[in-house]
């Protein structure tokens, strides 16, 4: 049923193949967010400050992976909404883990590269944007809220590197997709205008009484 309706898969299967796949590798962030609480055997930064709400949040994350997963099979939703709701889900998740384990450093702060970098290349432009400085205040208000904990951390200088590396990617991806799109295009203006004198050139033979002669760089003949 889902099939037939037009609303449901405007984006073309190749962007739905970029989100299931996206969505793979948030079940095995979660997964393993989740194997680390239960196992206390990450990276000593998981957690460190509330180990309870860093459980809690691996949990949901994972959950929440699997409930965009099934969202995918049954494409309920549009590809634009879905994508939304990722981002979000990610965004929310990942600075629950952030709060949890004293402020996004270490692989947290990679996560969140990754994941705005993938809104990026899913949604492009202005969403894109968007969701880049959300990313970046929420980095900010973090870093204030842990430097007011922890008065000895430098978290402003690191979320402030952050939150440019944050802009900088989404920026990087957005003006990759302007050029690739600008070749496709000259590429099928190219092609147009090939097909055009193709054509062109098959009227001209027809509509010849005498015939023409071809050569190919071998020198023979060929008489059309």
């Amino acid at each position: 049923m889902a099939a037939g309706n037009p609303l449901i898969q405007p984006a073309g299967e190749e962007n739905w193949r970029g989100l299931r796949l996206s969505n793979a590798y948030r079940l095995l962030l979660a997964l393993a967010l989740t194997s680390a609480a239960l196992t206390e055997r990450g990276p000593e930064i998981f957690g460190q400050t509330n180990p309870a709400l860093f459980m809690l949040t691996a949990w949901a994350y994972l959950f929440l992976a699997m409930a965009f997963e099934w969202l995918l099979e049954l494409r309920v939703l549009p590809f634009r909404p879905q994508v939304h709701l990722h981002t979000l889900g990610d965004l929310g998740c990942l600075m629950l883990v952030a709060h949890a384990s004293g402020g996004p450093e270490g692989p947290i702060a990679l996560a969140l590269v990754i994941a705005v970098g993938i809104a990026a290349v899913l949604q492009g432009g202005r969403a894109a944007i968007g969701y880049a400085a959300a990313a970046v205040l929420l980095v900010l208000a973090e870093a204030v809220y842990a430097s007011w904990t922890q008065p000895d951390a430098s978290h402003l200088a690191n979320s402030g590197f952050l939150g440019a590396a944050l802009m900088l990617i989404t920026l990087l991806v957005i003006a990759f997709e302007r050029r690739a799109a600008a070749w496709e295009h000259k590429s099928q203006a190219r092609e147009h205008e090939v097909r055009y004198l193709s054509e062109l050139a098959l009227r001209v033979i027809e509509q010849t009484d005498n015939g023409i002669v071809v050569s190919d760089p071998d020198g023979q003949m060929d008489y059309i």
